[in-house]
């Protein structure tokens, strides 16, 4: 997966004669309230089990017949400082990495908590006319132990 190394790069904009089209979804939510909470499966803390498993969210694209490739468009917050390895899995194939943005720092990019609106490149390959699944996962903590 390409990692974006500046704002142009991650820009989410029709090019001049390109056609797209927006599919968006709007829940249920079902561990949180209007937002998709994501726990690291293999959380110790106690608390972490009543957020388990992470959600299989499923999305209805009805038309791919022309596409020639697919973004995702992510608000993410990473509200608890140190977790790593965020991922993506559609469909139930490979997980994607959700890579760190490079302006956060001088630590490591998870040390923060941060608010990102960003736009990912995703394998076409890996979508399909009708529901599609979704589901997020994270790592363990590199920093704190928010279970």
């Amino acid at each position: 997966m390409k990692a974006y190394h500046n704002i142009v790069d991650a820009m989410a904009e029709p090019q001049p004669g390109e056609i797209f089209r927006e599919y968006s979804w709007a829940g249920p939510y079902v561990n949180a309230s209007r937002w998709q909470r994501v726990t690291d499966p293999q959380a110790r803390h106690p608390g972490a089990a009543k957020h388990l498993p992470n959600p299989v969210n499923t999305i209805c694209l009805d038309d791919l017949e022309l596409a020639t490739k697919a973004e995702l468009y992510l608000e993410q917050w990473g509200g608890h400082a140190g977790t790593t390895a965020k991922r993506l899995r559609l469909n139930g194939n490979d997980w994607i990495d959700l890579p760190e943005s490079p302006y956060l720092g001088p630590a490591a990019p998870e040390s923060y908590q941060y608010m990102r609106f960003r736009t990912l490149p995703i394998p076409l390959s890996q979508l399909r006319e009708g529901d599609n699944t979704f589901e997020f996962t994270s790592g363990g903590q590199i920093a704190h132990d928010f279970g």
